[in-house]
């Protein structure tokens, strides 16, 4: 006992070593897993005078856990006794009547759990009367009057309700998840409990309830809320009585926790699973409805928009109104489907009796209090929503909650007045406000699919209104306006487009897209635009590119739009500025081909904003953020957008192609300008002067996108740009290159040339082609990682897509110095799991590029004088992929390479030579190589891609594989003359897919003699 004394005093000791606390802890967990611990833990725990309260818990933990194991596995139950015995001695003496000392509130815990734990093991058998034995802790007198025990004794009590109140947690808590065992041990010993003792706790709470009810806020407060959880489970009627009905109604006079504990169990009780017609009268037997009432009328704690307002207890009336209106829905809908009248009269009635003391807290101005109701207002709107749907008409003694509610929902959606939007302080309260939002649009599109023409006038109606008081109304209601304008759109794109064609041209699709088209003209005729506030200037802009549909018809409202645009873009908010760029972006991309005469002016107007100034982010020690997240700058990723545009602007229709290049160098030339200003700084190891040149990198490679639209290989409807517009970028190519040349060792140099690269291929087409060798010596260097070596593999992809009649040379070029720095990179030993899986992505890559290549007609490169001395590499390694057993993925690509290798006639040989002798070989190999499951699912798709490959063998090589298989292969693994030609047949006879199917069985041993 001494020992663990020390122990614990030890493991809780900061100033003992480390090593010392170790053992001690280590000492502790042997005697809480050793078969007698608790023995000596319970004898510590009751110990007289008491040790330490720390080591008493322990004691306690190491009891509890031995009392549990053994009641899980069954064994050793007698000596659960002497823990049953000892505690309850000890209950007796610490909580029972005239107890002087008590427990502090961790050691009552414990000692509950422990009990519970007892109570588990033992009273389905040989303590059956746990519940009176915990009952006697309770009374200290006897009522003179009845005879009756009083339950009077405060420890007792309050120990009492701590027990029942786990035993609950323990038994019937729908919230812990439980195992089909324990499921089944609840339910026995809930039966147990309602067969032999319910009755008697329901009286002592009844009791209890009675006995300290001006006595102890604390104890009402634990009983009711021991009533309200076994409420769930137990029959109600116990419970239920008129007297304890009016008790309920009298405690709600009360202040503090006592009327909170009450609202909470009536919460509670109101959810008690039952039949709907049951439940109906259970609402009206405790008049709640009627109770609701009476208390958001006289109490003066929930008069809204008042001092004494508590939204704490608007809280709990909400969640008790929310749970009476979701059982109310439950009986209305049982009383419609089963034709009963009067039902249906009754819970009508109950509805509209609670509908204003609904309204009361959806309509509260605090969040918290309106919240409450929301899963009843769901409810009642999905059951109007399919009564509606079932019957094609409306319940008429509801219909007019459908307007009143639609209001009460916009006009939750509208900011309060404390609120202050884009304010960094108040962030957080932003956001919750805009989920609330977020949920009360989805409400209010229920009441849509109920009554759609309901709410496209309802809205139209107050952007209306708004739009022609704007001078008269704050900036919270014209946001409303704003956001309701948004979300018309969903009303107006329901039939596809917002405009469609007629006789006469085009025109708005339907109802609500003529309203959309209506308020969007006379948003943009009206001074929104200019309104002193950032979050109807953001809202303007954002709904600017939502119907930018709008300006491709109503093209003369596009240079308002534009200004609008200018402004936002050098707003002093940099929420809205940054954002401002992002859509001005969107919207020139569209209507570039509209935008007229108008469009250089716009970019004069912005030029301003191009200026570039990277800045390093310091990371704090327990910043876990990789290098590119520290230097990560969203202010610069949104300048990007204005590159973009600018680029966009510039290659106008309207422009011409000697303007576009006067435009696109008074980009190009401060940027080059900075390049050169930093390439010796950075060349010298300056982090901030190498992110200077990432960032002009960058900003001229988006230039290069706003510029172009067009390109190689796809099917698109833009042209490609003018030779002078080429030839000027032309010049950012170089300058790229020159600073990649430079600066090869950067990550994100590399990254960011890598970025230009595929951005210009739709500016220079296949004058990018001479260059690169340059692009590939610089974007593969020795310290390129397998992520960046595999994103060039793709862009080279796409390259070679779209150039495939013109690249053919400089493929045949670049393709043996290529190779040879993938080779180097993938024989590069493997550093953990991650660049295990970053090497098979890569092999991965490295087959696509050799199917794309294929495909792309351009196999003959691989047999060139060039590179015919390493093609014999090539095979080796998708050789050694598809016998690769432990990546799949990588062993179907290497076997299709195989096969499309075989097929095509870009590669020529003939008979029965090495290569086709090889690919031969492994087809075999690797059915039966040990590691290989043929019953596996993925080497299932590996030996379809094999039965591939052997019918392109034979197809190409005809009888001289038939041949060499049945003379040579197959006598050399012995295989059976009979098996052997069945197999030779298959393949002459069967298609591909049949035969891929043939050769599963095949090499699965399905196919006999």
């Amino acid at each position: 006992m001494e020992q663990i004394l020390q122990a614990v005093d030890i493991s809780l000791n900061p100033g003992a070593s480390q090593d010392l606390r170790r053992q001690a802890m280590e000492f502790l967990q042997q005697v809480k897993e050793s078969d007698d611990g608790w023995q000596v833990c319970l004898t510590l725990f009751v110990e007289n005078p008491t040790v330490t309260e720390i080591a008493r818990v322990y004691a306690l933990d190491v009891v509890s856990g031995a009392v549990l194991r053994r009641y899980r596995e069954g064994k050793d139950l007698s000596s659960l006794q002497v823990v049953q015995d000892t505690l309850m001695q000890y209950t007796r003496e610490s909580y029972g009547p005239g107890s002087t000392k008590f427990d502090n509130a961790a050691v009552q815990n414990k000692l509950t759990q422990t009990l519970t734990y007892l109570f588990l093991a033992m009273y389905g058998s040989s303590w059956t009367g746990f519940f009176d034995e915990m009952l006697q802790l309770t009374s200290g007198s006897i009522d003179g009057a009845t005879g009756k025990q009083r339950r009077d004794n405060f420890a007792g009590v309050v120990f009492y309700l701590r027990v029942v109140a786990s035993i609950h947690d323990e038994v019937a808590d729908v919230l812990v998840s439980r195992s089909p065992q324990e499921a089944q041990r609840n339910t026995l010993l809930k039966d147990q409990i309602r067969e032999r003792d319910v009755t008697k706790l329901v009286a002592s709470w009844h009791e209890i309830l009675a006995e300290w009810k001006d006595k102890s806020d604390d104890i009402v407060e634990m009983c009711l809320k021991v009533i309200g959880r076994w409420a769930s489970w137990i029959n109600i009627s116990l419970i239920l009585t008129p007297d304890f009905v009016n008790f309920l109604w009298s405690l709600l006079t009360c202040a503090g926790k006592v009327k909170d504990a009450s609202l909470d169990a009536m919460a509670e009780l109101v959810i008690k699973k039952m039949n709907a017609s049951d439940k109906i009268e259970l609402i009206e037997f405790m008049k709640l409805v009627e109770m609701i009432q009476a208390l958001l009328a006289q109490d003066p704690a929930l008069q809204a928009k008042t001092p004494a307002f508590n939204v704490d207890l608007a809280e709990k009336v909400g969640r008790l109104i929310n749970n009476v209106g979701s059982e109310l829905v439950r009986g209305i809908e049982a009383a419609k489907k089963s034709g009963n009248a009067q039902a249906d009269f009754r819970v009508t009635a109950l509805i509209q009796g609670l509908m204003p003391s609904f309204f009361f807290c959806f309509s509260n101005e605090y969040d918290e209090v309106s919240t409450t109701v929301f899963p009843f207002t769901a409810e009642f709107l999905a059951f109007y929503r399919q009564y509606r749907k079932d019957t094609n008409s409306v319940p008429q003694e509801f219909s007019a909650m459908l307007p009143q509610l639609l209001n009460a929902i916009i006009a939750k959606m509208q900011y309060d007045e404390t609120a202050n939007w884009g304010d960094e302080d108040g962030l957080t309260d932003e956001a919750e406000f805009l989920d609330v939002r977020k949920r009360l649009k989805v409400l209010q599109d229920t009441v849509g699919a109920i009554d759609m023409q309901l709410l496209i006038e309802t809205l139209h109606t107050i952007v209306n209104k708004a739009l022609e008081k704007l001078a008269a109304i704050g900036w919270r209601e014209l946001d409303l306006a704003m956001y309701e304008l948004h979300v018309f759109g969903d009303l107006a794109f329901q039939n596809g487009n917002l405009f469609t064609k007629t006789d006469n041209g085009v025109a708005p699709n339907g109802d609500a897209a003529a309203r959309l088209v209506d308020m969007m003209i006379k948003l943009m005729n009206s001074d929104v635009a200019s309104y002193p506030h950032p979050s109807i200037q953001l809202q303007f802009m954002e709904l600017i590119v939502r119907y930018v549909n709008v300006f491709e018809i109503h093209k003369e409202l596009i240079p308002r739009a534009l200004e609008s645009f200018v402004q936002g873009c050098h707003s002093s908010h940099v929420r809205v500025r940054t954002r401002a760029w992002y859509l001005f972006q969107r919207f020139v991309k569209t209507v570039r081909t509209h935008i007229g005469d108008i469009a250089e002016t716009i970019v004069r107007t912005v030029g301003d904003l191009l200026e570039i100034r990277a800045e390093l982010f310091e990371s704090t020690d327990d910043d876990m953020s990789s290098d590119d997240e520290k230097n990560h700058d969203a202010t610069f990723d949104s300048q990007l957008y204005l590159f973009e545009a600018i680029g966009s602007l510039s290659s106008s229709t309207s422009i011409t192609p000697e303007r576009q290049v006067v435009f696109a160098r008074e980009v190009m030339t401060p940027l080059f300008g900075d390049i050169e200003k930093h390439l010796a700084l950075a060349q010298g190891g300056d982090a901030r002067a190498v992110l200077q040149i990432h960032h002009d990198i960058l900003a001229l490679g988006t230039l290069a996108r706003g510029f172009s639209d067009w390109a190689p290989g796809t099917k698109s409807s833009a042209p490609p740009p003018s030779g002078l517009v080429s030839d000027e970028f032309e010049k950012v190519a170089e300058a790229v290159l020159v600073s990649l040349e430079t600066l090869n060792n950067s990550v994100v140099i590399r990254e960011a040339a890598r970025f230009a690269f595929s951005r210009m291929v739709g500016v220079l087409g296949q004058r990018l082609l001479p260059t690169l060798p340059r692009w590939i010596h610089g974007l593969l260097s020795q310290s390129s990682s397998k992520d960046e070596i595999q994103m060039f593999l793709r862009l080279l992809e796409q390259v070679i897509h779209g150039f495939k009649s013109e690249i053919f040379e400089i493929l045949n070029t670049i393709l043996t110095p290529l190779l040879e720095g993938l080779f180097t990179a993938m024989a590069q030993p493997v550093e953990g799991t991650d660049d295990e899986v970053k090497l098979q992505e890569l092999r991965r890559e490295f087959l696509n590029f050799f199917h794309v290549i294929i495909n792309n007609d351009l196999g003959k490169v691989f047999v060139s004088d060039v590179n015919l001395p390493i093609f014999d590499q090539i095979v080796q390694a998708i050789d050694h992929f598809a016998r690769d057993n432990k990546d799949p993925q990588t062993q179907k690509l290497a076997f299709g390479l195989m096969c499309r290798m075989c097929t095509t006639k870009q590669i020529s040989f003939s008979g029965i030579g090495d290569l086709i002798q090889g690919f031969s070989a492994t087809c075999w190999a690797v059915p039966t190589s040990s590691g290989f499951n043929t019953k596996d699912a993925q080497a299932k798709l590996v030996l379809g891609e094999i039965g591939g490959v052997q019918k392109a063998i034979y197809q190409r090589a005809g009888d001289d594989y038939i041949s060499y298989m049945r003379g040579v292969y197959f006598p050399s693994i012995g295989a059976p003359a009979p098996l052997a030609e069945k197999y030779l047949t298959a393949l002459q006879s069967m298609n591909e897919k049949d035969f891929k199917k043939f050769f599963k069985d095949f090499a699965s041993g399905k196919i006999s003699e």
